[in-house]
């Protein structure tokens, strides 16, 4: 599922913002839930969501998940209750709302990307426009 599209950040590694473009232009969340509960009637329960990270535009995410959650609290019967929402993500943003979220909407499994514990690659590769990096090392849950 493609919630957006482009990142405004440079990680070295990444083509996206080259490819996509350099800010969030997220999709109608209205349509994107549509669009799961289409392929969820179709019986397709796994779905696993193609942004490059599904955290980064936290606000946006949150929404999605937010949608999902009222959808399915309004209808017992929505094809919303057998999704298998599957992501990629990083630690941060990361906090204990986005976690609730993910599991009331029917998260089965995160990606983490793993070049979180190792302060040269953040330096390097998870970095701002103008070369900070956007978390801090990641050094375990809770800390």
């Amino acid at each position: 599922m493609l919630t957006r599209n482009g990142c405004p950040y440079r990680c070295a590694h990444c083509v996206e913002p080259n490819a996509e473009g350099t800010s969030f232009a997220g999709r109608d969340t209205a349509a994107v839930v549509d669009e799961m509960e289409m392929l969820l009637a179709q019986g397709i329960h796994d779905l696993h969501t193609t942004d490059s990270e599904f955290i980064l535009n936290i606000a946006g995410s949150k929404n999605l998940l937010r949608e999902i959650v009222r959808r399915k609290d309004a209808d017992h019967g929505s094809p919303l209750h057998q999704l298998r929402l599957w992501i990629y993500c990083q630690p941060a943003p990361f906090d204990e709302e986005f976690a609730e979220l993910l599991a009331a909407a029917g998260c089965a499994g995160i990606n983490f990307g793993a070049d979180h514990v190792r302060h040269d690659l953040l330096d390097s590769w998870k970095v701002h426009r103008r070369g900070r990096r956007y978390y801090r090392q990641w050094t375990g849950w809770g800390t």
